[in-house]
């Protein structure tokens, strides 16, 4: 079901990313980062949240409290005490999850962005972060299940927890030769071509995860041998 973890096979999905225009946008995006860097600056931020949010369709209806977490959260790192760090992996989990007033009910709204809150770091890293999204997560998962790593395909509870899974197919698969960009891209797409195979036969989306996420667990544990 899956094509065997080569040099050959990482190398050419990165190079697709790159012709289907995936790289060129990246670099706008980390020039947007450079050109606004405060995360203390409400606008800053808010510029960035936008431009991401339309252009990774990350479905953020309301921008302002995605922001004001981001800038709160920011603002309480550069008040903590000397010599206090939180790596930009730490981060992702406490700008994932804003709260507003909703205008309509009158009730507290709490929303976790986990996969926005990890593109919104990547770019602040310069593209170490890797991005949780869920054409990365089902092909991780089903080269490590085809491995024999029990793992299992649902959510994961939070940023960590994915980082954790990135990590342990990094060394399942002997990638240190690769930046968690270069994994992080040939997993998207991949993952993207694959959908893509089940979309062609009239599957929404929403299916065509599901079915490839079905074969994979039907692939027996310990199939795929590591590089």
């Amino acid at each position: 079901m899956l094509e065997k973890i080569r040099p050959a096979l990482i190398d050419k999905m990165n190079k697709r990313h790159t012709i289907e225009g995936g790289t060129a946008i990246n670099e706008k995006l980390d020039l947007l980062f450079s050109t606004f860097p405060d995360n203390t600056c409400p606008n800053d931020v808010q510029v960035k949240v936008a431009v991401l949010n339309t252009i990774y369709n990350t479905s953020i209806k309301y921008i302002p409290p995605v922001a004001k977490k981001i800038n709160a959260e920011f603002k309480a790192l550069g008040r903590s005490k000397k010599g206090i760090k939180v790596s930009p992996i730490d981060m992702v989990d406490r700008i994932a999850t804003a709260e507003w007033v909703s205008e309509e009910s009158g009730r507290v709204v709490v929303r976790t962005n986990l996969s926005f809150a990890s593109k919104y770091m990547h770019f602040e890293s310069k593209r170490d972060v890797p991005i949780y999204d869920s054409y990365i997560w089902i092909v991780m998962n089903g080269y490590l299940h085809a491995a024999g790593d029990r793992v299992t395909f649902g959510a994961p509870c939070n940023y960590a927890d994915f980082y954790a899974r990135f990590q342990q197919f990094r060394q399942r698969f002997n990638l240190d030769g690769y930046s968690n960009y270069q994994i992080d891209k040939f997993l998207w797409q991949y993952g993207k071509a694959k959908i893509s195979e089940y979309r062609k036969q009239g599957l929404s989306m929403v299916k065509a995860k599901a079915r490839l996420q079905t074969e994979l667990l039907g692939t027996p544990l310990g199939s795929m041998q590591t590089q």
